[in-house]
């Protein structure tokens, strides 16, 4: 029969796997939000672009 302390040994070692694994999820979590978020600005910038011709191309249409 285990002890007390077994017991508990036995479940801060399931708890530090447990911290183990969520923080590489939270940093491939963090890596693909700053991906994102380089491709948001990326596509701001050029959404951006594509309204400034399609303003030059009515002027020039008028």
């Amino acid at each position: 029969m285990q002890t007390k302390i077994d017991v508990l040994n036995a479940n801060m070692e399931k708890l530090k796997q447990e911290n183990e694994r969520l923080a590489t999820t939270n940093e491939l979590n963090n890596q693909a939000i700053l991906k994102l978020s380089g491709e948001v600005s990326d596509l701001q910038l050029e959404n951006a672009d594509l309204k400034r011709k399609i303003q030059n191309y009515k002027r020039g249409v008028r």
